[in-house]
């Protein structure tokens, strides 16, 4: 019998070469990891991830393509069940709405007013009292922001 192979000491029959795995007439694919690399060892997890360890595709719930997350609030698909109308992680919500009320807070709460105590102590304020006359100027339209104001300097003569 004739072998082919490098210097004809293959073991394979004459015409015929061995694959990177050592296998006569082989692909080379039979010993080859998921990486690429021949005999590395390495196979695709329950994911289909190559050398993963099985963690990529599990839910919260720890099952495998289970689809489940937590949610904003923590929960393993909770579906936000706990957060209140505000989007704060409280439950049960003593007071729903409480946690995004403005300063009106009182027993007429109302969520999201956007209402806030400003510079001067006062719910829903404008900062009058930064002004040293007690009126912003007209060019302000109420903005405590800096106006741009021309004022005139006298000339000296």
């Amino acid at each position: 019998m004739q072998t082919g192979g490098v210097g004809g000491m293959s073991g394979c029959e004459f015409g015929i070469y061995q694959d990177a795995c050592g296998k006569c007439g082989g692909d080379g694919k039979s010993c080859m990891g998921c990486d690429g690399v021949p005999f590395s060892g390495t196979v695709k997890d329950q994911c289909g991830l190559c050398d993963g360890d099985g963690t990529s595709c599990r839910g919260c719930d720890g099952i495998v393509n289970s689809g489940k997350v937590l949610d904003l609030c923590g929960e393993c698909d909770g579906g936000n069940a706990k957060r209140d109308i505000c989007g704060v992680c409280v439950f049960p919500p003593e007071q729903p709405g409480l946690s995004c009320s403005g300063c009106d807070n009182g027993s007429g709460a109302k969520a999201h007013s956007g209402k806030a105590v400003d510079a001067c102590g006062v719910c829903g304020g404008s900062n009058l009292c930064k002004w040293r006359d007690g009126d912003p100027p007209v060019e302000s339209k109420g903005s405590t922001d800096a106006v741009v104001m021309d004022v005139p300097i006298a000339s000296e003569n």
